[in-house]
């Protein structure tokens, strides 16, 4: 396994010990697959408001940190994350869920930055 599959089973086993939600693993939605969805479990937790879904990003650690680079990843996974969220299965499926995204970028093992993205309705809000 390569540094990128690592960090997501490293990341998928932590989430997984959190019974509030049904993870999901390269979830589909809007046509591409999110790295991780954490499904609200509202048949155990009726009042479970949220639900997440993460895009992970991964630089080599050999590799120097550029914060041009950074930048430009973390921009790209919450790019993919406004996609994922614009799914409107998960309104759907969920009307009082509210769906919040994360973009994380890793370098190596060291998570060195992360956005909460909303949808593109909230950011009108």
């Amino acid at each position: 396994m390569d540094g990128e599959k690592v960090i997501h089973g490293f990341v998928a086993a932590h989430f997984s010990m959190v019974n509030h939600f049904l993870l999901h693993s390269e979830y589909e939605l809007n046509k591409d697959y999110a790295d991780l969805y954490l499904e609200p479990f509202v048949a155990q937790y009726p009042d479970l408001r949220y639900g997440y879904v993460l895009e992970l990003k991964y630089l080599k650690r050999r590799e120097p940190l550029d914060e041009a680079l950074l930048a430009a990843t973390l921009g790209e996974a919450a790019q993919q994350v406004r996609g994922y969220l614009a799914d409107s299965s998960l309104q759907r499926r969920y009307p009082s869920v509210r769906h919040i995204g994360l973009a994380v970028v890793f370098h190596g093992w060291e998570m060195v930055a992360y956005e909460a993205v909303g949808t593109e309705a909230e950011a009108e809000d």
